[in-house]
């Protein structure tokens, strides 16, 4: 009876779901319905933060260890053995040690298959760490000495590789032959060959002047960073970004404003939106005449709220002879590649927008064009919050039911805004809208999406942004699209919650259930 009462009572004690009771207790919610639905600290940790998982774990690791320390109070008694030993008998059965050691994974059993949550339980680890402690303090210390040294370095190679495949993947090109495409009907025989001076020495600006140089076109790639030019020009590879891609000889790399003034009248500017006004400022300073603009960047600014189209006509005035946007479903690495791609230029000047058409557009890079030059710039820039917000449906490890119905409430609510703000509907249906927001939101070389899968396990918005190696603008666009939906009296729901999870530390599940436990309505498809 001493036996079974022992391993019941560590069955028992092992049992306590103290990972849901925690997140009972502070925040009301059902861990078991919660990220991976498992019932253990990494769950806490990862779907309520820091100091919930730590308590939980804790308590988990606790539990273990009471377990083995009864175990040792029990077995230690003038009671045990319940039958005399013969000094000859070598059986476990007639073990202390054993009998503590099942104690210890009786607990972690309790842990896994716990019968006041009906047997749906965790993996066990911090249970099983607290009673090896107990059964065995110095060689469990050194064990998680190693593994507190070990972890971290490991997680960041693997963090390492991860961005270097991912910002830099498998530099093979795409087995198509890269031939300038036909004109269509209605546009002027012949093709040109376009001078492009290209701002911005990036992934995307890199990525582009790859594309322009495969369509025949002179480039000169402008770098921040005096290194990158260098990189480019004497060796022939940008030195931090695509760093695998061999660079071809029609572009030329330099970190001089003025050079890249001089040498195109016809100007991409591809550097992120919080630096766009300056550069441009600085640029406008070099212009030895008026000029055309296509801009890459997809962004809002977020003191004025102003788009880049809106940027460049204040900064250049009467120096700007036109302005383009170029957009849609374009990582930068599979451009580089070769990999099959279509995206939109848009202009209220239609001959500027088909001549960068025919310019850039080849058979592995397809251009469309188009007028809606608000709609396009719009349905860039504000899917980046919704691609944050898939990043942490993935984070919180929900599936494709969740991500399905995001990206489909997302664009209806970002098609809203575009459309108050002058934008049309059928832009936010097309590659600059939904084919843009669908490889942001499912595609593993999403920088925004990346942020969210972050925030969805757990981690602070200001430590994602201190890791990370890249510009994630979703982060400060979320802010600028909540100022203008409450200036234009635009519901969207889905962005005002990463507003929160982003600016006021609202946690990922809370923001989920809120957005689920909004008021019964009608879908509207029809802006």
């Amino acid at each position: 009876m001493l036996v079974a009462g022992l391993l019941v009572i560590a069955y028992v004690i092992g049992s306590i779901p103290f990972s849901f009771l925690v997140v009972k207790l502070m925040t009301g919610e059902d861990i078991r319905q919660v990220g991976s639905r498992n019932v253990g600290a990494t769950n806490v940790a990862r779907s309520f933060g820091k100091w919930p998982g730590i308590i939980a774990l804790i308590l988990d690791a606790a539990k273990g260890y009471a377990v083995v320390a009864i175990a040792r109070y029990v077995t230690a008694s003038q009671e045990w053995p319940l039958v005399p030993l013969n000094k000859m008998d070598t059986s476990p059965l007639h073990s202390r040690a054993f009998w503590n050691t099942l104690c210890a994974l009786i607990a972690v059993l309790g842990h896994m298959f716990p019968l006041w949550l009906r047997f749906h339980g965790g993996k066990g680890v911090a249970t099983g760490a607290g009673a090896f402690l107990a059964l065995d303090p110095i060689a469990t210390a050194a064990g998680l000495i190693v593994f507190a040294i070990a972890i971290p370095h490991a997680c960041a190679v693997l963090d390492h590789q991860s961005q270097y495949r991912h910002r830099h993947g498998h530099h093979r090109e795409a087995p198509f032959e890269h031939c300038a495409a036909r004109a269509g009907a209605g546009a002027a025989d012949g093709r040109a060959e376009v001078k492009f001076s290209i701002i911005g020495a990036g992934s995307f600006g890199t990525a582009m002047a790859i594309v322009a140089a495969r369509c025949g076109n002179d480039v000169l790639l402008w770098a921040h960073d005096p290194r990158v030019a260098e990189g480019i020009e004497h060796h022939r590879v940008n030195p931090s970004y695509l760093t695998g891609f061999s660079i071809d000889g029609r572009i030329r790399a330099t970190h001089s404003l003025e050079e890249s003034a001089v040498f195109s009248d016809v100007i991409f500017m591809v550097v992120p939106s919080h630096h766009y006004r300056r550069v441009l400022s600085d640029l406008k300073s070099c212009l030895p005449r008026p000029v055309k603009i296509v801009s890459g960047t997809k962004g809002i600014e977020i003191d004025t709220l102003d788009r880049m189209s809106e940027i460049t006509a204040n900064v250049l005035g009467d120096r700007l002879r036109g302005f383009a946007v170029l957009s849609g479903p374009t990582f930068a690495l599979e451009t580089a590649r070769g990999d099959p791609t279509a995206a939109v230029v848009a202009s209220d000047n239609r001959e500027l927008s088909e001549e960068v058409q025919r310019a850039l557009s080849c058979t592995t890079f397809r251009l469309y064009n188009a007028t809606d030059v608000v709609g396009v710039e719009l349905a860039g820039s504000l899917k980046n919050v919704i691609a944050i917000a898939a990043g942490v449906v993935e984070g919180l490890g929900l599936g494709f039911n969740t991500n399905a119905a995001l990206i489909t409430r997302g664009l209806h609510e970002i098609t809203k805004l575009g459309v108050a703000l002058g934008g049309r509907p059928e832009t936010f249906a097309g590659l600059a809208g939904m084919g843009d927001l669908v490889l942001t939101c499912t595609g593993s070389l999403s920088r925004n999406r990346s942020v969210g899968v972050a925030l969805g396990r757990g981690k602070r918005l200001d430590e994602i942004l201190d890791e990370a190696k890249f510009v994630a603008e979703g982060v400060k666009t979320a802010k600028a699209a909540k100022e203008l939906a409450e200036r234009h009296h635009i519901e969207m729901p889905i962005t005002a919650e990463m507003y929160r999870v982003l600016y006021e530390n609202e946690s990922p599940p809370k923001a989920i259930q809120r957005l689920m436990s909004r008021s019964l309505k009608p879908e509207s498809t029809v802006v």
